[in-house]
């Protein structure tokens, strides 16, 4: 538990133990018992039981005397130097106890010892468990199919095509496509029929792992935000890696739903060292909590009391998200392979047209603003410093201007403490080319920053702020105006810059 939940836990029992002591003492002080009376009246109770024991013993003493001729005349019974343990089972025993055990008890039995671990990868159990979980093919008795496996270790068969039979579900269940954000609409409920879950690996300075289990996760129209928040964190002084996996079972029932304690595959999505996050600038903060953030790693949320851990956050893009879950191993890092766009010499303009963006502003629980933008082109004359801009909002033209729905802030909360912070949202931004593939996807916490030498607005009444991001592939900026009146942001230019780089990449030009 942090030094900071400590304090503030002590205080609070601190707080009660005094109430209760004045409580006890109004309770005492209207009953007060006579003292000697519970004195005697415990020494005759302790007296009694004494007594009976004492007559108890003597009785049993006299009743049976000891009798050594018979005594001799007996066989002498062998007396049990040690209690039996479960090793001194023998191995058929074993297996039938085994036999009872789900796939992942018969994992976690194999790393105990060498025997229990050849007998939980006897081929009888694994057999068992591919008839049950493997799904036979329609037309083939078990008979056959375990003919055409003969020879094999079935543990590693069985695992193996569980596997690829939840995989191979991944077409269908991906299939349906949101004509809004030209990605996979369902999601979450692919997430949830899957039974993928997230979790947090914080490794010290002496390589110890501190697993800690998703606290929430909220889903949007394009991503998705999982937090961690414990009172288990480790002295962030001491962590060496930040490490996010996704776990993901591989045993289903015949009805799709994945079986309970069932084995899990761990893929990793990000790793990350704190050490040189917590170096970088500091993103936002409130009375309890600085915000620090480096591109491509986690949020990470100190408090100020102490400096340590508060909360880890993490957004990660829908896009092949369900495949980087599933396809990933512990080690490494699944990269999706992405389909190309053609390549096209008659059009001049190639790869600077028909573009389709969708942007949106949030917080980790709720969104506030999102666009879709279609129809979205440039030229060659447009392209400066190696940047081709594409212009989402025009700042001269009123009809292009909308508003959020609330201000722009992200609340946290810890099991404990809550609070929010001003001006740092969400930004999540999706990029397609003309073939609607997705070419650049964006999800990550921005800071809403006052414009110091803005100019002058005479349609709007209000301070001028300014959100940007920028990467490799491409650079985002809006520009806001805070609406006190209405407690908004009005949002009156969107400009995405991409880089030639990204575009010659992608579609195979030299601009």
């Amino acid at each position: 538990m942090g030094e900071h939940h400590k304090k503030v836990l002590q205080q609070y029992l601190r707080s009660h133990q005094s109430k209760s002591k004045t409580h006890d003492g109004e309770h005492s002080s209207s009953y007060r018992p006579n003292a000697g009376d519970s004195i005697d009246r415990t020494t005759t109770t302790l007296n009694e039981k004494f007594k009976w024991m004492k007559v108890s013993k003597t009785e049993s003493s006299t009743s049976a005397p000891r009798n050594t001729a018979l005594r001799k005349t007996l066989p002498r019974i062998p007396v049990a130097r040690r209690k039996l343990k479960i090793d001194d089972l023998p191995d058929e025993i074993l297996l039938i106890i085994f036999e009872f055990l789900p796939a992942n008890d018969l994992l976690v039995s194999a790393s105990v010892c060498r025997r229990w671990l050849k007998l939980s990868n006897d081929d009888i159990l694994w057999q068992g468990l591919y008839i049950k979980y493997g799904q036979l093919k329609r037309n083939e008795s078990v008979d056959v199919q375990l003919k055409c496996h003969g020879g094999i270790r079935w543990k590693r068969e069985c695992i193996r095509r569980c596997i690829e039979k939840r995989n191979s579900r991944l077409k269908l269940l991906l299939k349906k496509i949101n004509n809004y954000t030209l990605l996979p609409g369902e999601t979450k409920k692919v997430i949830e029929k899957l039974g993928i879950k997230w979790q947090l690996v914080l490794t010290d300075s002496d390589k110890n792992e501190h697993i800690i289990d998703q606290s929430d996760v909220s889903h949007f129209l394009t991503s998705i935000t999982v937090r961690w928040y414990s009172l288990e964190f480790p002295p962030i002084r001491n962590i060496r890696q930040v490490a996010i996996y996704a776990i993901a079972p591989v045993f289903f029932h015949k009805n799709g739903s994945p079986v309970v304690n069932s084995p899990c595959q761990r893929s990793l999505l990000l790793k990350s060292n704190p050490q040189t996050i917590l170096k970088g600038q500091e993103i936002g903060g409130d009375d309890r909590v600085s915000l620090y953030y480096v591109q491509g790693g986690p949020l990470l949320a100190v408090w100020k009391e102490d400096g340590d851990l508060a909360f880890v956050s993490q957004s990660f893009h829908c896009s092949h998200l369900i495949q980087r879950c599933l396809h990933g191993s512990s080690e490494s890092i699944h990269r999706p392979i992405l389909k190309k766009p053609p390549v096209d010499d008659i059009d001049p303009q190639y790869g600077l047209h028909d573009y389709t963006c969708v942007v949106e502003l949030r917080n980790q629980r709720a969104a506030h603003w999102n666009q879709q933008f279609t129809f979205l082109h440039t030229c060659k004359t447009k392209i400066v410093d190696g940047m081709a801009k594409l212009v989402l909002i025009r700042e001269d033209k009123a009809t292009d201007h909308s508003a959020t729905s609330k201000k722009l802030s992200l609340p946290w909360k810890t099991e404990i403490f809550k609070g929010i912070i001003q001006n740092v949202c969400i930004m999540d931004v999706t990029l397609h080319d003309e073939f609607k593939e997705v070419m650049w996807t964006v999800s990550s916490p921005v800071v809403i920053a006052e414009t110091e030498d803005h100019k002058v607005d005479f349609t709007y009444d209000g301070p001028e702020y300014h959100i940007t991001y920028n990467d490799e592939t491409g650079h985002v900026m809006l520009r806001l105006i805070w609406i006190e009146d209405r407690d908004i942001f009005l949002i009156t230019k969107a400009e995405l810059n991409l880089s030639c780089k990204a575009i010659n990449q992608w579609f195979k030009t030299k601009y």
